[in-house]
């Protein structure tokens, strides 16, 4: 059990993700009892979790009046449960923090749906988002839901330098758009393929420059190389 993923994770999380993890979860408590009682242990045993408090047989203790035939079997499920109730709020979290993405997976979700005049308006307002959000501070255009970027994207976007996800998410996009209006299977020729396939290709030299932008100034940081020759 001391090694299960489950604690892994928590291990790794700062409190304040802890506590938010803890309102998560406590937002499914009626169809997760089980799940929301052994995360309320672990979270008392946070941020030591000793590995007596982790005994498998104290663990079944927790529940008590069980009828279980196999504990073992059954707090083996209960904690698988309750990692994949870990990892549903990881990637929340992970798609509020990256703008980026999330424009890139509502494009996907009108895509799917067959919406191309929706899908079509998010990657405009997508192109778009970066030069606006750079005009001033209280800009406001709901269609871009600027409210979901945080000063500090604000302030990348600004910079002018290479952002892999927006730049991948953009080629992610028009990729999109071509599949989901099948012109592949009814153009005379296959310039929307090669198309595409250009887009994906600059999405990644986008990622491409930036590693290697960032290799090279640790490299002039540690005094290996200077960024000229770059």
């Amino acid at each position: 059990m001391f090694n299960n993923a489950c604690v892994q994770i928590l291990q790794k999380m700062d409190k304040s993700e802890l506590k938010a993890l803890k309102t998560f979860i406590s937002q499914r408590g009626a169809q997760k009892k089980q799940e929301n009682s052994l995360f309320n242990y672990l979270y008392k045993c946070y941020p030591e979790f000793k590995e007596k408090d982790l005994d498998q047989a104290k663990i079944i203790s927790l529940f008590k009046g069980n009828t279980w035939s196999n504990p073992a079997k059954r707090i083996s499920s209960i904690v698988n449960n309750l990692v994949r109730i870990i990892e549903d709020f990881l990637v929340e979290q992970a798609i509020k923090k990256n703008w980026a993405e999330y424009e890139f997976l509502l494009a996907f979700e009108y895509s799917r749906l067959g919406l191309p005049e929706l899908l079509d308006r998010k990657i405009e307002n997508y192109k778009e988002a970066p030069e606006k959000l750079t005009l001033k501070e209280d800009v406001e255009d709901e269609d871009l839901e600027i409210n979901k970027l945080d000063s500090e994207k604000k302030k990348d976007f600004g910079r002018g330098s290479i952002d892999v996800w927006y730049h991948l998410n953009l080629y992610r996009m028009y990729h999109l758009r071509y599949y989901s209006r099948d012109t592949i299977k009814t153009a005379s020729g296959e310039s929307n393929l090669a198309l595409s396939l250009e887009q994906l290709e600059l999405a990644n030299l986008a990622a491409k420059l930036r590693i290697a932008l960032e290799m090279a100034s640790l490299k002039m940081i540690n005094g290996k190389a200077g960024l000229y020759p770059f």
